[in-house]
């Protein structure tokens, strides 16, 4: 069963840019280890995830209900 899934998912990150996601599905029970030198979206990443970036065009389909409770600096441990 897949608790998130992004197709085609394009994020806005700012006034100039944006994150592309073409696809993305997570299932349930598995773990997510985001890897990469500094400035190559780690956190933009965990943040359209989460649902916190704009989805400006797409899909994003998820199962469970918005885990944002906790703070970002919160989600990022």
């Amino acid at each position: 069963m897949s608790l998130l899934q992004i197709s085609q998912g394009t994020f806005r990150l700012s006034d100039t840019k944006t994150l592309n996601i073409e696809h993305l599905r997570v299932q349930a029970g598995e773990s997510w280890a985001f890897v990469g030198s500094n400035g190559s979206g780690k956190s933009a990443l965990a943040r359209a995830l989460s649902g916190e970036l704009t989805l400006l065009s797409g899909q994003r389909e998820c199962t469970f209900s918005r885990i944002t409770r906790l703070s970002f600096e919160q989600l990022q441990k």
